[in-house]
């Protein structure tokens, strides 16, 4: 198995998504990641890897790095993550299977989360992230099927991906 891969199994060795992903982690910058990320192989053998739960929204770390992590993240219908930032690190996701609602906030300084926007993404969308951001992705309650999607973060995060941004949400 590639050497980068933390928790993909050996039957990708040497398949269009391992060489998918080394391009991906590889890549000089986000806008690169970006790019790459527009252009996948079919990625649907990686998804079967990641078993999805009842209770919570599931994730696996790729790679994590030389300054970038790459994620795969699974929701099912109707659930959502908490409030978040990647600690000053930006990202670009791309969503591989799904409707994902992203809502986004910006930080009061007293820490509270007020969001600014709410947008519904479908699969094949890419999106960006700002640094400055925080924000809360969802699988569309309306949703019939699982939500899957694929993050690159640079800098890698400075603590675990998915710890929450402080104070309430309004």
């Amino acid at each position: 198995m590639a050497a980068f891969l933390e928790s993909v199994p050996a039957t990708l060795e040497g398949t269009d998504v391992c060489r998918f992903l080394e391009r991906v982690v590889g890549s000089a910058d986000l806008a690169e990641a970006r790019a790459a990320l527009s252009t996948p192989p079919d990625l649907e053998p990686l998804l079967s890897f990641l078993p999805l739960r009842e209770d919570r929204p599931v994730q696996a770390v790729l790679h994590r790095a030389h300054g970038c992590a790459l994620v795969l993240f699974g929701w099912l219908p109707g659930q959502t993550e908490r409030v978040q930032d990647e600690g000053g690190a930006e990202s670009v996701y791309r969503v591989l299977r799904g409707a994902a609602i992203e809502r986004r906030f910006r930080t009061e300084a007293e820490g509270r989360a007020v969001e600014t926007s709410c947008e519904r993404y479908l699969a094949g969308s890419v999106v960006t992230c700002e640094g400055d951001e925080a924000h809360a992705i969802a699988n569309d309650t309306g949703s019939l099927g699982p939500l899957f999607t694929l993050h690159v973060y640079r800098p890698s995060p400075p603590r675990h991906v998915g710890a929450s941004a402080k104070g309430d949400v309004r």
